[in-house]
């Protein structure tokens, strides 16, 4: 019976943004084009280079030597060489990679159920390179709302551990990869498969963030609707407005901590089988962002 309702629901959403679609065509289109050129100059080249690398890494099986030289690094927070290998996947080719990686390790057994849940509820970060691409102006307060970011997400991530206090175990079996040419074609086919899933999520949303302005004028009201669709796009906004307030600059911290619906969507879909429910996955998402967000306030404060 819920089912019904919730498909009922859901075709009675789709049915009336297609015909606000239809009624604020110029918006739409215009959105479209200006996602379009955005993807090319911002997000591709600030992930294609990553997943490139990453996949290569993956495939050849040479996470399994870093593993083993980040165990000593896990033992502060009770996960294994291959958690601390997600961790710095997430930073520095950002989300959803962390729940690509989370979903691959859990499935081939080289970390426990537990551990998997811990790093996809907590290190989810923006892609590094899509950062610093964007951060030329050397804002003090840019800088530390993303510190804010990384600290809070590490201190949830500690904490975590003694609710989940397990004996670590991974599973290491080191197999190179030999075969270039098979290897090759597989990093390709998995890069392309994963930058069209994220260009097609983020034109999905910003699409709909189209569609807001006929009916919210209010411009962080506007704003923070925006980017919790889709952060991106939005955080880019906020970064190169030339007088930022504290508004500004907290809205940057909520939106970049909490993901955007693109991204919880998108990770939620590699995190079916580890068992962490959408309800789970934002609250842990809406916690870290209003911790982020007071810890940032405090160093407002005090510089």
């Amino acid at each position: 019976m819920k089912k019904k309702i919730f498909n009922i629901i859901c075709c009675i959403i789709i049915f009336l943004l297609t015909c606000l679609s239809f009624i604020f065509s110029n918006e739409v289109s215009t959105s479209l084009y200006e996602t379009i050129i955005f993807l090319f100059k911002v997000i591709l080249p600030s992930l294609f280079p990553f997943m490139i690398f990453v996949n290569f890494i993956l495939l050849s099986n040479c996470i399994d030597y870093l593993s083993i030289i980040f165990k000593p690094l896990g033992k502060i927070f009770n996960i294994t060489g291959y958690g601390i290998s997600v961790i710095i996947a997430s930073i520095l080719g950002g989300f959803p990679y962390s729940a690509i990686l989370v979903e691959n390790f859990v499935r081939n057994k080289k970390i426990s159920l537990n551990e998997g849940k811990r790093l996809a509820l907590y290190m989810f970060f923006p892609s590094f390179s899509f950062l610093y691409n964007n951060l030329y102006q050397k804002d003090i307060f840019i800088i530390t709302s993303i510190i804010s970011l990384y600290l809070t997400s590490f201190i949830f991530l500690y904490f975590s551990k003694f609710k989940y206090n397990e004996q670590l175990k991974s599973n290491i079996n080191i197999q190179i990869n030999n075969k270039f040419d098979d290897m090759y074609f597989n990093v390709m086919n998995k890069t392309f498969q994963s930058i069209f899933s994220i260009a097609f999520s983020i034109i999905f949303f910003n699409i709909l963030s189209s569609l807001l302005p006929p009916f919210i004028t209010n411009k962080f009201i506007l704003n923070l609707i925006s980017g919790v669709f889709e952060f991106s796009k939005t955080s880019i906004v906020l970064i190169n407005k030339i007088d930022k307030s504290f508004i500004d600059y907290i809205l940057l911290n909520f939106i970049l901590s909490f993901s955007s619906l693109s991204i919880i969507i998108q990770s939620f879909y590699h995190l079916k089988n580890i068992k962490i429910g959408i309800k789970k996955l934002l609250i842990s998402r809406l916690a870290i962002s209003l911790v982020s967000s007071i810890l940032f306030t405090i160093i407002y404060i005090i510089c």
